[in-house]
């Protein structure tokens, strides 16, 4: 079998050519401009702020053990700043995440349920509650690393509870 116009098979080879070279010129481009913006801002330092640059932070507890309240003075040099809140409740771990709004005033102060609340405003609050970790997360204007202070927490109701939550000491 002969063909008889060879220009049939040539030019739909020249155009796949074609669109492939320009797939791949366009895809690169865009993927280094991806990369660029991953890079900023990924560096993560746990506690190694000095100690002048801390915001002093501070969880108090409600009477009722249903809620925090969390204070945090100087964190106005902050350009931004997350809370991650993880505590234990029997045998699940549960969390809080509040993102404080900027600018920032010193002092800050939030209210945090322990539990949750459905949109029609009823309330479940966890219960057994032992002991948990706070994140404090900071950025600050001009640095390429957010900043994380960590420190542990434990629930004390009246008697003295270890942070595991296994062991209960009584003083004699």
């Amino acid at each position: 079998m002969k063909i008889k116009n060879p220009l049939i098979i040539i030019l739909p080879v020249i155009i796949l050519v074609v669109a492939f070279l320009l797939i791949f010129v366009f895809n690169k481009k865009t993927t280094t401009d991806q990369t660029s913006d991953i890079e900023v801002g990924t560096k993560l330092l746990v506690n190694e702020l000095p100690l002048a640059d801390r915001p002093f932070t501070l969880l108090v507890p409600h009477a009722t053990n249903r809620l925090f309240t969390f204070v945090t003075i100087n964190a106005n040099k902050a350009k931004a700043a997350t809370l991650d809140l993880e505590y234990q409740s029997g045998d699940l771990l549960k969390g809080a995440r509040a993102t404080l709004e900027t600018p920032i005033v010193s002092p800050y102060m939030k209210a945090i349920i322990l539990g949750s609340c459905s949109t029609g405003g009823k309330c479940s609050f966890d219960k057994d509650l032992k002991s948990g970790t706070l994140k404090f997360k900071l950025n600050f204007e001009g640095q390429k690393v957010t900043h994380i202070l960590k420190g542990d927490f434990a629930f004390v109701t009246g008697q003295n509870n270890l942070p595991d939550g296994k062991v209960i000491f009584a003083p004699s």
